[in-house]
């Protein structure tokens, strides 16, 4: 998963996705939301971007996964790109 998020923050476009602040509840004591891990390196890359667009990370994370697939579905040579990036970096561990 963290190898699909890193592509897909590298191809697509954060100035093109609706961003919708989601931090405006301050007085609210809420638990932060549980998280899938997906490694470091991804993690503050989204966390980055988050903080820029004050939007919570896995709003964030679930747009740009969003927006990806949608030009994934239409674009084949992106769809071999990721397959030959999955698949050169198979059992390799994730740079950070």
């Amino acid at each position: 998963m963290a190898r699909v998020i890193i592509f897909a923050l590298r191809n697509v476009d954060l100035d093109s996705i609706p961003f919708h602040s989601t931090k405006n509840a301050t007085e609210l004591t809420l638990s932060p939301p549980q998280q899938i891990y997906i490694g470091a390196t991804a993690r503050a890359a989204i966390k980055q971007a988050a903080d820029e667009h004050d939007m919570s990370v896995n709003l964030l994370m679930i747009d740009i996964l969003t927006a990806f697939f949608r030009v994934l579905k239409r674009d084949k040579k992106l769809r071999d790109e990721l397959k030959i990036h999955l698949r050169a970096t198979r059992g390799l561990p994730i740079e950070d």
